[in-house]
């Protein structure tokens, strides 16, 4: 940590490959899901505990609280794993017994018997893949479609492991599933998914290696929104890795592709277009590009917003992140025109950046509103990018509240997710050194410095 003041929620939005015309009803799979209905009714429990607990009893009361924020965090994840499961068997052919039994459990919402089937079977499955290893050199007669078949469960198994919530290992787990499935059988499917698993887990340098292979492998055969997936999430891997000119050849690749008349019949069409000009507004601000970068914005701002009025659930905390993106964006170019002295500029960016960050609280409230669920990451983001652009007016007082209720966030849901909030509390307590540092308070900035130094060499050792 440094006395400079850090980024915070600029992001790339990956993107997996959202299938259209689902046989599935994902509505009806969680109204029939026991493990769904408990979470929701745990919710309710806890809620209506609080209710009764009286307000001078503020620690059970916070406690009450955290449980419900963690609940509502654990059920709003739970809804994504099951839609992405069922894009997933609704694209596969169901054709072995395992996957037929597993796939009557998940239209029941039987979640952990759908887990089950192949969670009982691994020793079968195991051994089925031994056999079809053996034989490899009789792929072209029988065993490439018995391969194949392997590798669909492990997919699937891979994706159902995600679920298993109660399993301290379950991501290491999806990971080893996910290399037997592209053992078995390298898929579009199997690679496109473990790459795009590996960016969630930002392990970015192996999710490279494996959108290579896909590339090689099935470069000849994409087509239409397939090239823009790839295109768009290639972009992030660069871009992570920090080779910008390959990133920004992705991004302009994916919008030239995107820009085209025919791109309006992709399923994914307006999402991806989103996404694709909201990344390469990442990119476009850390090469210094600031007007190029709040255009895109601005693009991927009325695509957002327009998909949020449709699907709340899948499109507001990305509007939402976005609009703090760009006060983090307008923090930047306010310190470049004070430096160039166009002071009346500078207002108007300042003024630009407090209303974005206003417009990113507003559409979280409103998720709330519609879902019933918090994004406590993006609060955090917002609170820290809004903070930041107080402390250039000098604002100290408002950007200390900013700044608290990103830490009072961080220590409800650290313990839950170290590794998304540690991170986050470091730079807090960092921006609030620089502030005691702009402030003339050098013994109060050392201290926070020193405190956010002490969380990153933490986070270096693990």
């Amino acid at each position: 940590m440094t006395g400079e003041l850090n980024l915070s929620g600029s992001f790339n939005i990956g993107v997996q490959g959202i299938a259209s015309g689902a046989t599935v009803n994902i509505t009806q799979v969680l109204a029939q899901s026991y493990q769904y209905n408990e979470l929701v009714g745990q919710i309710d429990l806890h809620k209506k505990l609080l209710t009764l607990t009286p307000a001078d009893q503020i620690q059970e009361r916070l406690n009450l609280s955290t449980k419900i924020n963690a609940l509502e965090s654990q059920t709003e994840q739970f809804k994504q794993d099951v839609k992405r499961l069922a894009e997933q068997f609704d694209r596969i052919d169901i054709n072995t017994e395992r996957l037929k039994r597993a796939k009557e459990h998940f239209d029941k919402g039987e979640i952990a018997e759908a887990r089950a089937i192949f969670e009982s079977e691994s020793e079968a499955m195991k051994a089925d893949q031994k056999k079809l290893l053996q034989k490899r050199d009789e792929f072209e007669e029988n065993i490439l479609p018995k391969l194949k078949n392997n590798a669909e469960e492990y997919l699937l198994s891979a994706l159902l492991s995600v679920t298993d919530y109660q399993n301290p290992n379950r991501y290491n787990d999806a990971v080893e599933k996910f290399k037997l499935s592209i053992k078995s059988f390298e898929t579009k499917e199997n690679l496109f998914q473990y790459a795009t698993f590996l960016m969630i887990l930002n392990r970015i340098s192996e999710a490279d290696e494996i959108y290579k292979t896909y590339l090689k492998k099935f470069s000849y055969e994409l087509v239409g929104e397939e090239v823009v997936n790839i295109y768009v999430n290639l972009g992030q891997v660069y871009f992570q890795l920090q080779d910008f000119p390959s990133s920004e050849s992705y991004y302009k690749q994916s919008l030239e592709l995107l820009n085209r008349k025919d791109a309006e019949s992709f399923p994914n069409f307006k999402f991806l277009k989103g996404a694709a000009n909201a990344n390469f507004g990442v990119l476009l601000q850390y090469q210094t590009k600031y007007e190029e970068a709040y255009q895109k914005y601005k693009d991927a701002i009325v695509i957002l917003a327009e998909l949020a009025e449709i699907d709340s659930l899948s499109y507001m905390q990305t509007l939402a992140d976005i609009q703090s993106n760009v006060c983090y964006l307008m923090r930047l170019m306010y310190s470049q025109n004070i430096l160039a002295e166009k002071f009346d500029a500078a207002e108007k960016k300042y003024a630009e950046g407090e209303s974005y960050a206003k417009a990113a609280y507003q559409t979280v409230e409103r998720f709330y509103e519609l879902n019933n669920l918090t994004l406590p990451l993006t609060l955090v983001n917002n609170a820290l990018n809004y903070g930041n652009l107080l402390i250039e007016k000098k604002e100290f007082e408002q950007a200390q509240a900013e700044y608290d209720y990103a830490l009072k966030i961080i220590d409800q849901y650290q313990a839950e997710n170290p590794q998304s909030y540690l991170p986050k509390k470091a730079i807090v307590l960092n921006s609030i050194g620089v502030l005691n540092d702009r402030d003339g308070k050098y013994q109060e900035s050392q201290k926070y410095f020193e405190a956010a130094l002490e969380i990153g060499a933490e986070l270096v050792k693990s």
